[in-house]
């Protein structure tokens, strides 16, 4: 009837047999298994909306093997690298940076210099290979990486975050995660080089300004108008 929940069931038949063991009637068990669909229903739901959210990601998102090899990768690779994601699968992520990052990053490599270190003496290296999670895992390591085809791709600045997936204490592999910062690196360039020509123009001038934020009354002031002024700090 309309309105009624769909249920699903699993049965199972076996025979039954007489006293001269010979099959006479089949007797069959039915096992209400619609818990366990709806589970699966809304994992697999679930799994899909993940995978759209990370295909549709502007940044780059892999996943590495416990042993460096991209196992899954992103439709951004296509725009920033100039690969297909299928064409990065199997590939060791050492490929695609440039040999001082991934000397520098490389887990394998970087750990065994740090044995017989007292703790403490060496700082936390960012590894790319990360195998921690956070809140100390790799995050905001910036990385050069080499593209399919320079002369399609033009160099770009990326920051990646990596961290490690565990199954209890099974090591799965990492998680990658690298954002082009190109933009944002041009754009804080451009804001260092107009501060630095404001400076110079109001030192030739002898011209001095300050600021005031009308919620907290703090005032900023320019170099040259303290020293205008005579006020130091």
């Amino acid at each position: 009837a309309s309105g009624r929940q769909k249920r699903h069931f699993m049965v199972v038949k076996f025979p039954l047999c007489d006293d001269k063991r010979q099959a006479c009637r089949v007797c069959s068990i039915a096992y209400d298994m619609t818990d366990y669909e709806q589970v699966r229903e809304a994992l697999r739901q679930s799994e899909e909306k993940y995978r759209t959210m990370i295909q549709t990601s502007p940044d780059l998102i892999w996943l590495l093997d416990p042993e460096g090899r991209i196992q899954e990768a992103n439709n951004a690779s296509r725009e920033l690298l100039g690969y297909e994601p299928d064409e990065l699968k199997g590939m060791d992520f050492r490929q695609l940076f440039e040999p001082e990052a991934a000397e520098a990053h490389d887990r394998e490599r970087v750990l065994p210099q740090l044995c017989g270190l007292r703790r403490g003496r060496a700082r936390a290296p960012k590894l790319i290979n990360e195998r921690r999670q956070p809140p100390r895992s790799t995050s905001q390591l910036e990385v050069r990486l080499i593209p399919k085809d320079c002369t399609v791709c033009p160099p770009r600045h990326f920051e990646l975050s990596a961290c490690g997936l565990w199954r209890g204490m099974v090591f799965l592999g990492t998680m990658v995660v690298i954002r082009d910062t190109t933009e944002r690196r041009k754009a804080e360039e451009e804001l260092r080089e107009s501060r630095e020509l404001l400076a110079h123009t109001q030192a030739i001038g002898g011209i001095g300004g300050f600021t005031t934020n009308l919620d907290t009354r703090e005032r900023k002031w320019t170099d040259e108008l303290r020293r205008l002024l005579g006020v130091d700090g």
